[in-house]
Order: structure tokens, then C-alpha cells, then sequence
């Protein structure tokens, strides 16, 4: 394993990490719930708000992403990021994002 990917795959697997993603999740999750949908063109400052901490969220899970793929590569290494279930889902849902 080189250096550069000890160095990345450092924050990855550190358990405190998980536990911010996680608690970034739920941050997410509730920021989601709260939108008006009465409001789809996000007119009011409340959503435009909401939009904002939206495209921050998706920055992060982006960053997220990306660490891990640098970390333990995208499909061919045995731990690749896409060889994993849940890390393929996280994918899509980025993506999607």
C-alpha cells in the first residue's frame, strides 16, 4: 500500500469520521423533512435556505465520495469502493444528488 493511500484511507476508516457522516446524514434527513412543498420554486427565504444547506450537504457527501474512492480505488482493488454494497448505493444517491 503506498503512502498516499495510508494517508487517505486514514480519515476513512476512523471511527469518529463515521460518526460525523452519520450525524451529517440525520442533519440532512431532517433539513429534507422540513422543506415547503407549496413553495416548489423556492420563492421564499425559508427555502432558499434550505436549498443553500442542500447544496452543502451534497458537497460534503461529494467529499465523502471522493476520499474513499482515492482511498481504496473505484472497482478493482478487493476493497474498492464499488465492491461494496453500501458504499455503491451512497453512489447513486450522490449522484442523484
Amino acid at each position: 500500500m503506498s503512502t498516499q493511500s495510508k494517508i487517505f484511507d486514514a480519515p476513512t476508516i476512523f471511527r469518529p469520521f463515521e460518526y460525523l457522516m452519520m450525524v451529517v446524514i440525520i442533519m440532512n434527513s431532517i433539513t429534507l423533512s422540513l422543506y415547503d412543498y407549496s413553495d416548489r420554486d423556492s420563492l421564499t427565504n425559508y427555502n432558499q435556505v434550505l436549498d443553500q444547506s442542500n447544496l452543502g450537504f451534497t458537497a460534503i457527501f461529494i467529499a465523502e465520495a471522493a476520499l474513499k474512492i482515492v482511498a481504496k480505488g473505484l472497482v478493482f482493488h478487493k476493497e474498492a469502493y464499488l465492491r461494496n454494497g453500501w458504499n455503491l448505493i451512497d453512489s447513486i444517491v450522490v449522484i442523484s444528488g
